[in-house]
This record gives structure tokens, sequence and C-alpha cells, in this order.
């Protein structure tokens, strides 16, 4: 198995398949960034997935607990300023 080259975390199938391909050499590459990671760098990069391996939890990367403890954190650094 793959891990994230980021975070260490154990790529799912789907994850471990995601690709780009250079436009100018055609090159193919594997990304290798579980969802999370990646998600820092969707905009920027276009890529290559395999829908048919996505599960439940590749659709959805963020529990509504991680969103609110990052509002959490974020609200309390204003507060020191």
């Amino acid at each position: 198995m793959t891990h994230c080259v980021a975070c260490d975390k154990m790529l799912t199938d789907f994850e471990s398949t995601r690709k780009t391909i250079d436009s100018e050499t055609g090159k193919v590459e594997y990304i290798d960034l579980c969802n999370k990671c990646f998600k820092s760098v969707s905009e920027e990069v276009s890529v290559v997935e395999r829908s048919d391996l996505a599960t439940e939890d590749d659709v959805s990367t963020e529990s509504d607990e991680e969103v609110l403890w990052d509002r959490v954190t974020w609200s309390d650094e204003e507060d020191e300023q």
C-alpha cells in the first residue's frame, strides 16, 4: 500500500490511483496525496481519477467534527490578537 507523501496516511485505492498528465511531455505521474492533503492543491493541478474506486469515505473527506474544530481553533486565535 502507498502512503500520502505529505502526512504519511495510508491511501485508499481511489487516492492511490490519482494521477496527473503533463500537457507538454505527456508524462503521467501519480500524485500520492490523501484526499485531505490533495484538497489544498486540487485547484492548481489537473488530475485523472478512477471514480469507480471511490468509496463513501473518499467522497466525504472532512467530518463535521473536523470542520467544527477548525472553526473553534480559528476563533480562539482571533481572540488572542
